[in-house]
């Protein structure tokens, strides 16, 4: 993983609206250091783990770029972009393989995911993206957001793997053990305070 000492750097953080408890405060605690280093978020709003990257990045005052499909989604008021550009839609009708036959809203949601990845311009791209998208590797936004971002050469750390989630943890300087009982079939996290 790139180091996070170098301020004006940006990283995607995204994922599965339904990440674990324990994983979205991993990906809170990441967003902290990282904005603490002078890292930005690119986001995108939804709930669970682009939340929580969110939450850390703005409570220590972090910058954040968080693009939004349309007004008001999940109650944000405030973003650096509300509408993709069509240059957008390009970009995610080569990433999609059926683009065109999703629902306008659908194309709303992949397009505003070219911006997370590669800036508003579509010209200044994520140094990696943090993510965790256990069995849907391949499909919905996110995995059209690491597709495009693999396209591109940018590193891609899911956290549903183990070996990413130490990585994370080294970088945090946090021990992150494999999650034990009923927390490993709920994809809990431990990880101390």
């Amino acid at each position: 993983m790139a180091s996070p000492s170098v301020p004006g750097r940006a990283y995607a953080g995204v994922g599965s609206r339904a990440t674990p408890a324990g994983i979205c405060h991993l990906m809170e605690r990441f967003a902290i250091e990282l904005a603490q280093h002078g890292w930005t978020l690119r986001s995108g709003g939804a709930v669970g783990a682009d939340s929580a990257f969110e939450k850390g990045a703005r409570e220590v005052g972090g910058r954040c770029e968080i693009y939004l499909p349309w007004p008001g989604y999940n109650e944000h008021s405030e973003a650096r972009l509300v509408e993709a550009s069509s240059e957008a839609y390009d970009v995610m009708a080569q990433i999609h393989p059926v683009f065109a036959r999703l629902p306008k809203t659908s194309r709303r949601l992949h397009a505003r995911n070219a911006h997370q990845i590669l800036g508003a311009d579509l010209r200044s791209p994520v140094e990696m993206v943090v993510c965790w998208t256990p069995g849907a590797r391949g499909r919905g936004g996110t995995g059209s957001a690491i597709r495009l971002a693999r396209s591109r050469g940018i590193p891609v750390h899911d956290l549903a793997d183990l070996a990413a989630r130490r990585q994370v943890g080294e970088m945090l300087g946090v021990e992150v053990e494999p999650p034990q009982g009923a927390d490993a079939e709920a994809g809990q996290l431990p990880l101390p305070l």
